[in-house]
C-alpha cells in the first residue's frame, strides 16, 4: 500500500498497524500552530533523529498535544526504520517537540508533528516541518502529503509558503472538536517548493 494510498483512506494507518488517529486525527493538527519565528525572536532549535532516550519527552508532548496520543509502543516501532523520518526538535539539548514522516516509494505522508507547550510560537513547527521536508527530498520523494484542520489558517499559511495545495477535503475527520480537513500535497520535483524565510506565521 503506497503512502497516498494510507493518507487517502478514513483514517490514517499508525505505526502500529492500526488506525493512529481513530479518535483524534492529528497529521499536522497539533496544539502548536506550525508558523515563523515573530520579529525579534532568537531560537536555538535544532532538529536530529530521535533516540529510545528521546521517548519520555516525546511522550509527554504527545500527552499535552492530543486526546488520543499515540503509545510508547508506537513510537519505538518508529525507532531505527527504513522508511520513517522520526525527528526531534531540541533547544539547548532539552527535546522541545518532534515530527514523523513516512514512505512508500514515491510518496510520503507527514504523520505527527507537535511541539511543547513552553516553546510553542518560537518557529519550532516550522523548523521541524522543513526538516521532514528535507528528509523526504532526500530519499527521492515526489509528493508529501498532509491532512489540517479547515479553520487553521496560521497551519495553512505556513504550508503554502512550503508549496503545499490543497487537493482534497474529509467531512468531518477530525472530532474533538468535528471538523473537516484540507487534505494538501507538495509536489517536491517542481519549483513551488520556497525556501525557509522569515515572514512571521
Amino acid at each position: 500500500m503506497s503512502a497516498r494510498a494510507r493518507a487517502g483512506s478514513e483514517r490514517p494507518e499508525g505505526p502500529e498497524g492500526r488506525a493512529a488517529a481513530k479518535h483524534d486525527p492529528r497529521v499536522l493538527a497539533a496544539a502548536d500552530t506550525p508558523g515563523e519565528p515573530g520579529p525579534g525572536t532568537e531560537t536555538e532549535f535544532a532538529t536530529r533523529p530521535a533516540t529510545r532516550h528521546d521517548l519520555p519527552a516525546v511522550l509527554a508532548t504527545e500527552g499535552n498535544s492530543f486526546s488520543t496520543p499515540w503509545s510508547r509502543r508506537a513510537f519505538e516501532a518508529l525507532l531505527g526504520r527504513e522508511t520513517v523520518s522520526f525527528l526531534v526538535l531540541e533547544e539547548k539539548g532539552e527535546v522541545a517537540g518532534h515530527g514523523v514522516l513516512w514512505w512508500v516509494g514515491p510518496e510520503a505522508e507527514v504523520a505527527n508533528l507537535a511541539v511543547a507547550p513552553a516553546f510553542r510560537g518560537r518557529g519550532g513547527g516550522a523548523l521541524l516541518l522543513d526538516a521532514l521536508l528535507a528528509a523526504a527530498s532526500v530519499r527521492g520523494v515526489g509528493k508529501v502529503f498532509l491532512e489540517v484542520r479547515e479553520s487553521n489558517d496560521a497551519a495553512r499559511s505556513l504550508y503554502a509558503r512550503r508549496g503545499f495545495v490543497p487537493v482534497g477535503r474529509r467531512p468531518q475527520y477530525y472530532r474533538m472538536p468535528p471538523e473537516d480537513a484540507v487534505i494538501m500535497a507538495l509536489d517536491l520535483t517542481s519549483d513551488q517548493v520556497s525556501d525557509s524565510d522569515p515572514t512571521p506565521g
